[in-house]
């Protein structure tokens, strides 16, 4: 559960899945996005129940800037996340993320390139216009 906890945390950018010793907490709680809830249930609804009795609550969030409020639902029968399913889909993701880096690391090089060359002629351009300002500067001095 902790490493699918990192994975989830990493992906995401903020803790999804909240893992706690036995001992200290008998639930475990999923953080799970409002757009992908839909696909999420779909996945691992067979692992998921209504808690019936809970209503739903909106977390404020503590980053006004990057994030939305949070409504939180309780989902999940026995806190159990199935961990095959788990493994097949980062499966899937790992594959889809190196099929996409594959065809991505030509443009990446040709973007580094060109990148380059519009560093160089910033730089050409900008001696050639302190050359010049030196210049006027010199011809200015002559004439007075």
């Amino acid at each position: 559960m902790l490493l699918l906890s990192k994975d989830l945390s990493n992906k995401y950018t903020f803790p999804v899945l909240i893992v706690r010793p036995k001992a200290m907490l008998s639930k475990n709680y999923v953080n799970v996005p409002h757009e992908i809830e839909n696909e999420f249930l779909k996945l691992f609804g067979s692992y998921c129940t209504f808690q019936q009795g809970i209503a739903p609550r909106t977390v404020p969030t503590k980053n006004q800037s990057r994030a939305s409020d949070m409504t939180v639902k309780s989902y999940f029968k026995d806190g159990k996340l199935p961990i095959t399913a788990w493994r097949r889909e980062r499966e899937q993701l790992e594959q889809e993320y190196k099929d996409i880096q594959t065809e991505l690391s030509p443009l990446h090089a040709d973007a580094k390139r060109l990148w380059a060359i519009h560093y160089n002629i910033y730089e050409v351009r900008h001696e050639q216009e302190r050359q010049n300002a030196a210049t006027r500067q010199k011809k200015q001095e002559s004439e007075h």
